[in-house]
């Protein structure tokens, strides 16, 4: 008896969502930029390019064809006029993918495999903040939150990251 009881519970919540459903409605739109940011995808000539600028490297290490929330972070946040103009005064962009489906160059992959394990990168979308020598400054990744919140607490963060990185004890 308790058998069949377990076993109609399970059928009915298996097919209690058959049926016809509503299609799903779709956001209309997000707020892209008109034109795509500028990443750069050599760490040699970010770091160049930030020692240049005196601006830290925001390094993104994505699966830009795989990964849902590297994509879902690309989409409503880097691709964003909030984040765009933001990021054209603070920092050097550095894209650093993974990518499953389409290839890379030997070089770039080896420079990316390289880079993740150095900055022992165990989860996608990584994004790193970088100092103008190299030294990881601030970590964070895709949070649901709107742009311009995601580019507050950063900007946040990364002002006090540099704050007690220039700080030197006494």
């Amino acid at each position: 008896m308790r058998i069949l009881l377990v076993l109609m519970t399970t059928l009915a919540i298996l097919f209690s969502g058959c049926g016809e459903s509503k299609p799903i409605k779709r956001r209309k739109g997000l707020p892209l930029v008109k034109e795509r940011n500028h990443w750069l995808h050599s760490h040699d000539k970010a770091l160049a390019e930030s020692q240049n600028t005196g601006k830290p490297v925001l390094a993104f290490f994505t699966g830009s064809d795989w990964c849902q929330p590297c994509q879902m972070l690309d989409a409503t946040i880097l691709n964003t006029p909030e984040f765009s103009t933001w990021a054209k005064e603070n920092v050097i962009l550095l894209e650093l993918d993974f990518p499953k489906k389409k290839s890379l160059s030997k070089r770039l992959t080896d420079q990316n495999r390289r880079l993740a394990a150095t900055y022992q990168i165990k989860n996608f979308p990584t994004v790193l903040i970088l100092a103008t020598d190299g030294t990881p400054l601030l970590t964070t990744g895709y949070i649901r939150v709107p742009a311009k919140r995601w580019v507050e607490v950063l900007d946040k963060k990364l002002k006090e990251a540099i704050a007690m990185s220039t700080t030197t004890p006494q």
